[in-house]
């Protein structure tokens, strides 16, 4: 027998008429990385007596039981140059921009890992800085390309990164962004430090 828990169970009452059907979804939360598993769901379903409002204990009306299976992946996305840094646990991608061409496009390697499809929604944020530490000034001006972004199942594409540079003062050659790469209808969020090697 299949263990049952109370805090998963969800009763819904459908009202159908002879030869009736109607769509049933189950949605899953698995938020952990590089999480896979199979999962069964065993579906009790009982007649439900509109009159009195309760299951109805009609001689031959047994509950059916259905078992459904699923596989549960979460999305594996990895870059292809991405480095770790070992005291902070944290993802870099290192960029170095050699010429004075401006704007400048750079084309980052990813590569879908997992057996679906997923799309991408991306954005470029400011790396943070602690209280005891100055606001530097950005070095260029820093856009993602258009999204949602699609990666095919276990296939390898570029992030367009487009690099607008300013008039730079100061000696100075180092930036760094943060790259936020969230997995469309989904909690799932991957992010990277970008830094940024400016080459006069």
């Amino acid at each position: 027998m299949l263990p049952t828990s109370k805090t998963l169970e969800k009763v819904l009452v459908f009202v159908l008429h002879p030869h009736g059907t109607v769509p049933i979804g189950i949605i899953i939360d698995a938020p952990r990385i590089n999480y896979s598993k199979k999962l069964f769901s065993l579906l009790r379903i009982h007649l439900f007596d509109l009159a009195t409002m309760k299951v109805a204990k009609d001689k031959g009306s047994h509950p059916l039981g259905i078992l459904s299976e699923a596989d549960i992946e979460t999305p594996k996305l990895k870059c292809c140059r991405e480095l770790l840094h070992t005291e902070s646990n944290f993802k870099v991608i290192p960029i170095v921009v050699k010429n004075k061409e401006n704007p400048k496009n750079m084309f980052i390697p990813f590569k879908n890992e997992g057996n679906r499809e997923i799309e991408l929604l991306l954005d470029i944020v400011n790396f943070p800085v602690q209280d005891n530490q100055p606001i530097r000034k950005p070095l260029a001006e820093y856009r993602c390309q258009k999204t949602p972004l699609k990666f095919q199942a276990n296939f390898s594409s570029y992030i367009t990164i487009n690099i607008n540079r300013y008039e730079n003062r100061e000696k100075r050659r180092k930036d760094q962004k943060v790259l936020i790469a969230k997995v469309k209808d989904t909690s799932m969020i991957y992010s990277y430090i970008l830094d940024f090697y400016f080459l006069s």
